[in-house]
């Protein structure tokens, strides 16, 4: 709600088609890419009547494509400028993945947003994973002018982090921001529309409490260290 505008947007993973669904309620929505790695994930979105009926048959409007490639390889290969970029991928347990959560990788996203754009990602969750999700904030930090954490309780996963980060903006009171997305949720889609979210709620999602808050000695993450990946391994090894 917080994008200037819809022409075009990037969904990194969310191949189920989930994410598009939500997008496409918006009015003015341009062309809106999805970038998953598996065709046969992306496919059974697409034809499986019990997929369809979820995402309301959202990969299969004229105004998506779908690209069954590689998140870093497409964002290293990618002309393109998005006003949003929403990034989907699963959680940094591997190498592979966690170079999706990169400086390196989060530079590239940058550049491939436009001026006024903005990107938000799903960071893992501040609950099970504390270090790596606040690495994942950090990591976004050294490149992003201003980057906005934020939780909500998903009944499917548990108590969740997000990023949400705008690049060439000086960092504005924070009180702003929620007026704006107030604004913007009551014009642009209505509250009225969503199953969870209220005026009410929405500031506590960026208020994080006292056991969730930031390790001021947490790094971040490069593509040589990979902290990421040794900080998730070692939050999960709590849970076992």
């Amino acid at each position: 709600s917080l994008a200037h505008n819809y022409e075009n947007i990037l969904v990194l993973g969310g191949g189920d088609g989930l994410a598009v669904r939500e997008i496409l309620r918006y009015k003015n929505v341009g062309n809106v890419d999805l970038v998953d790695l598996d065709k046969e994930v992306t496919d059974l979105a697409r034809e499986n009547p019990i997929f369809t009926k979820l995402n309301r048959n959202a990969l299969n409007q004229k105004n998506v494509r779908i690209y069954n490639q590689d998140a870093f390889s497409f964002i290293k290969e990618n002309k393109k400028r998005y006003s949003l970029i929403i990034i989907d991928l699963p959680d940094p347990h591997d190498m592979s993945l966690g170079k999706l959560y990169s400086r390196e990788f989060y530079e590239m996203i940058s550049k491939s947003l436009t001026a006024d754009g903005m990107m938000v990602t799903q960071a893992t969750s501040p609950y099970f994973a504390h270090d790596a999700f606040w690495c994942i904030e950090h990591t976004i930090e050294q490149v992003f002018e201003q980057v906005l954490p934020y939780t909500a309780y998903i009944p499917s996963f548990g108590q969740w982090g997000f990023v949400l980060a705008m690049p060439n903006l000086p960092a504005e009171n924070e009180k702003l921001v929620f007026e704006k997305l107030n604004t913007n949720l009551r014009e642009k889609i209505s509250y009225d529309s969503l199953q969870f979210l209220t005026p009410e709620l929405l500031p506590s999602l960026f208020a994080f409490p006292k056991d969730l808050q930031k390790n001021d000695k947490i790094e971040f993450n490069r593509l040589d260290t990979q902290v990421i990946v040794q900080y998730y391994e070692k939050s999960l090894k709590k849970w076992e």
